[in-house]
């Protein structure tokens, strides 16, 4: 507490309105920002302890067989070995991936762990900060290759970064790493950041406004408080002290840069991203295209492709890029043979991502040797009685294994466990239809308020993400033919169900009508009175024999 507290200075935001609990009040993110300019201090990151590093911390304080390898960010490194000289590959939370371990040698993990969230922003980065402007042509293409000017992958960004900030620590290869974690763990979002940089004076007032004094300063010489100074009972024996020393000597400096800080309030402000609260994300990117002379800017945004995540941040197990989808496995590869056009193909199940990668092991074993390679039924879940060799067991849908049957015997595994029925009468299809039509809706929400974020117009980047170019034509005669508007629906829906075709197909046609009324009178009345068509199911979840579109 004494280390945290010491000597807090009045800062510009001490007069702003207190939050409604204390982790929203400055005090707190004071104490926050103090305590990871400890971290960076102890540990050179300006952030916790990954949960990778916490494992080797607590494995090579325990001594154990197995401590975990890890990356300058704190991942996973795809490889693991332990003492003995067993290695295996790892998904990106650390988990063995089945059928990879072998002794004496390193299996090929691939090139390395993809992080989903990661590629997802970085994705969806380079498509948001594309240049706005009419769809050019292939002759324009040639001639207006430029990005625009002090967008994410501007020459000028690019030279300022790497003039004012990478040669400054040039032998340092995770100075951008850094650095993002240091605006990750001092802004809590765009907003604030920019708030931050309007109240300082000067740069030596806004690093002393962020920590509530001098306190990064203070800790870059492990003098943390004036009352113990450096009879403080905080053990350096784990810390490179020199490094880590002039590391927080370089973001207290970097901090003070009045280049620094400009880029980092045109950044924000060109991204639009005051509402964001991953900076560091954003910020890591620009790192990694400056150094390595803008290769990341180079990508045809018409074949950008966005992965698609779960809420934990792992790739979802179907993903999607216009009209087709593919599964991928825990790393987001491909997995082979599984790409299909218009549909949701069915993804390998566990045991029978299991059974490949057992027979993968198996034809680079010498012959007689015995590998567990589990049997599955057509669904693809586990057959009830598994055997390797003589000896046999049984296991339920999930693999758990249950009873081992002794050699010579013969038992009834207990058929699987059926799921129980779910309260209520079963949904009707118009009850689905319902769904899927509100489901289109969010999402249409979605798009808007990110369209709305973004300097591309909503329908382009919808194009672009689709893989599909309207022509100069197509654009301008979308308005006025009814053919060429029926054209464009079918080819945007042509996958999809009649409901949500008519639900998307009176969306647009609202749209179409707002921009030929006469008047702002008229296109706010035809915004006031507009409803999307929506099913009407009676009480059994079925269809309503007759169905009406509200708004005509």
């Amino acid at each position: 507490v004494e280390l945290l507290l010491d000597e807090v200075y009045d800062t510009a935001f001490s007069g702003l309105e207190p939050g409604l609990s204390f982790s929203q009040t400055n005090m707190y993110r004071i104490l926050q920002r103090r305590f990871l300019a400890i971290q960076l201090a102890m540990s050179g990151r300006f952030r916790c302890p990954s949960p990778c590093e916490s494992e080797r911390s607590a494995g090579a304080q325990a001594g154990n067989v197995f401590v975990p390898s890890c990356t300058s960010n704190g991942g996973y490194v795809p490889t693991q070995c332990q003492a003995d000289g067993q290695c295996w590959c790892v998904d990106p939370t650390g988990k063995e991936i089945f059928g990879t371990r072998q002794h004496g040698g390193s299996p090929d993990c691939g090139a390395g762990v993809k992080d989903c969230t990661s590629e997802r922003r970085q994705a969806l980065s380079r498509l948001l900060s594309s240049p706005s402007g009419p769809v050019p042509s292939a002759k324009d293409s040639q001639t207006h290759s430029a990005p625009s000017p002090l967008s994410p992958c501007s020459p000028q960004i690019q030279q300022l970064l790497l003039g004012s900030l990478m040669e400054s620590l040039s032998e340092r290869s995770d100075l951008g790493d850094i650095l993002a974690e240091t605006i990750q763990g001092m802004f809590p979002s765009g907003a604030m950041a920019l708030k931050a940089l309007a109240l300082a004076s000067n740069p030596k007032r806004l690093q002393e406004n962020l920590f509530g004094g001098k306190f990064l300063g203070n800790a870059g010489m492990f003098n943390f408080t004036g009352a113990v100074g450096v009879s403080g009972t905080l053990s350096f024996s784990q810390a490179s002290l020199t490094n880590n020393q002039d590391l927080v000597k370089l973001i207290s400096a970097t901090l003070e840069n009045v280049d620094f800080l400009s880029t980092l309030r045109q950044t924000i402000l060109l991204s639009k991203a005051e509402d964001s609260t991953q900076l560091g994300e954003l910020f890591r990117v620009l790192f990694e295209s400056a150094q390595s002379g803008g290769a990341g800017c180079e990508r045809e945004p018409s074949a950008l492709y966005v992965p698609s995540c779960d809420d934990s941040g792992q790739y979802q197990e179907i993903q999607c890029q216009g009209s087709e989808c593919w599964c991928v496995d825990p790393q987001g590869q491909e997995v082979t043979g599984s790409r299909s056009n218009g549909q949701r193909p069915r993804c390998p199940s566990r045991c029978e991502r299991e059974r490949a990668a057992a027979q993968k092991v198996k034809s680079g074993q010498a012959a007689g040797v015995e590998v567990f390679m589990p049997k599955c039924a057509e669904d693809g879940s586990y057959v009830a009685l598994q055997c390797l060799g003589k000896s046999c067991f049984c296991q339920d849908l999930l693999g758990e294994r249950h009873a081992t049957i002794p050699v010579g015997q013969t038992v009834q595994c207990p058929p699987p466990l059926s799921p129980l029925p779910s309260p209520g009468p079963a949904p009707g299809s118009c009850s689905l239809a319902v769904a899927e039509v509100d489901q289109f809706q969010e999402e249409a929400e979605r798009l808007v308020l990110l369209s709305n974020s973004s300097h591309v117009p909503l329908g382009y980047s919808y194009l672009l993400a689709e893989g599909l170019r309207l022509t100069s034509d197509e654009l301008l005669h979308a308005l006025s033919s009814s053919d060429q508007t029926t054209l464009l629906s079918d080819r945007l829906l042509s996958h999809s169900h009649s409901a949500l075709r008519l639900a998307a197909h009176s969306t647009l046609r609202f749209y179409w009508q707002s921009q030929q009324a006469a008047s702002v009178e008229e296109r706010q009345s035809l915004l006031l009175g507009y409803q999307p068509y929506r099913p009407q199911c009676d009480a059994h979840r079925q269809w309503l024999p007759t169905q009406c579109h509200p708004s005509t």
